[in-house]
């Protein structure tokens, strides 16, 4: 065996040593935090029997370029929708809502309702919207020092 042949075998059995020991790290459970971004706010008011957990950052999904192909394809009436929203609520969903966070519950699932909770983040007019809530029969109910409002 020449010398450069045994470097070349030392040195393929380091970076196969290197690789596994990562891939090692990477599957139980990795760096916590070293490649993450930090996670929504809203998270914590997730219960933890929560069976479905969406998130959508709204801001990114509104500037991309798929958004920007997909708007010159949508029907006149879709804009409709997002007109009769903002004019109800205030809400101008291209421009106001940051990131949503979606869940629904174990015991919804399992009787087959739709339960859950939508929390938004973003810029809104708050007593605006509350009334509006209150004038379709929403229930106001504190939640880990939040207020939620709930149909009725």
């Amino acid at each position: 065996m020449t010398t450069r042949t045994r470097y070349f075998l030392v040195a393929s059995m380091l970076f196969m040593v290197v690789c596994l020991a990562i891939g090692a790290v990477a599957y139980y459970g990795g760096i916590p935090g070293a490649f993450a971004r930090s996670a929504p706010e809203e998270l914590r008011y997730v219960p933890k029997d929560a069976v479905v957990v969406a998130f959508a950052d709204v801001q990114e999904l509104m500037n991309s370029q798929f958004r920007q192909h997909v708007r010159g394809l949508e029907p006149d009436n879709q804009k409709r929708g997002q007109d009769e929203l903002r004019d109800a609520t205030g809400i101008n969903i291209e421009t106001d809502i940051d990131y949503v966070v979606a869940y629904m519950t174990a015991e919804a699932a399992e009787k087959g309702e739709k339960s859950g909770a939508v929390l938004a983040r973003g810029r809104f007019d708050v007593p605006r919207i509350q009334a509006f809530i209150r004038e379709k029969g929403g229930v106001e109910s504190a939640y880990k020092g939040k207020t939620m409002f709930f149909p009725p």
